[in-house]
């Protein structure tokens, strides 16, 4: 299947094209040290001029959590009826690491509503939210991880295939972020996995595989070889 991201359509509509895990991985720079990253870009793969440097970079926390940041950057860009809800239960509670680290359990199944909502404009600005808190919680962020793991697999079944490049981008950088706290409970996210492993469609399973690969490979040597 060819890689890419999304094929231009005669109607000007965009086709989902599957990009393998490892393309995706390749596409995201994680610095753990320093807390940037670049390319994880949740603007289509067609877009090439007009993007603001604040979307292609991400938001920054100097000032706040990068989930604050990305909740006013997309405040600027969508108007979406499940976005303006989220940003309007949270808005209070994400101005300082302390503040979202007391209400994250809130935050989270505010986005998971969101997410498990028909509202499909408003999944990418849901999703750039997801990794924000992500990156402000790191490894507090874990449990979250597990529930999301568990949200995706059902999302990733029934979302429309040209909302699934983002989902597909989102899941790379949390396993890219999280991925050796991921591997020391490597049966959990395989169990989790499991119903993509066998999943009608060929690219879900071709992708869960893959993940599952990267993860083995940083799990320890003791663990592997007990498998």
């Amino acid at each position: 299947m060819p890689g890419g991201g999304s094929k231009a359509l005669a109607d000007g509509r965009r086709r989902f094209v599957y990009k393998s895990f490892s393309e995706q991985l390749d596409a995201i720079h994680v610095d753990v040290h320093h807390d940037k990253y670049r390319a994880l870009q949740f603007t289509q793969a067609h877009t090439d001029q007009g993007v603001s440097s604040a979307v292609v970079t991400g938001s920054g926390a100097e000032d706040g959590t990068h989930l604050g940041g990305e909740l006013a950057r997309w405040r600027e860009l969508t108007c979406s009826r499940e976005y303006v809800r989220f940003m309007a239960s949270v808005f209070h509670d994400v101005g300082s690491l302390p503040l979202l680290i007391l209400n994250s359990e809130k935050v989270f199944e505010s986005l998971m509503q969101g997410l498990e909502s028909t509202d499909v404009h408003s999944y990418k600005a849901l999703l750039s939210c997801l990794v924000g808190m992500a990156r402000d919680l790191r490894q507090q962020f874990l449990p979250f991880f597990s529930q999301f793991m568990k949200h995706a697999v059902v999302l990733l079944g029934k979302w429309p295939e040209d909302q699934l490049e983002d989902l597909f981008m989102c899941l790379a950088f949390l396993m890219k972020l999280l991925v050796k706290d991921v591997a020391t409970n490597f049966e959990q996210f395989l169990s989790t996995l499991l119903p993509l492993l066998s999943h009608k469609r060929h690219f879900l399973r071709r992708f869960s595989s893959e993940a599952c690969a990267h993860v083995i490979r940083k799990c320890p040597r003791q663990m592997v070889s007990g498998m």
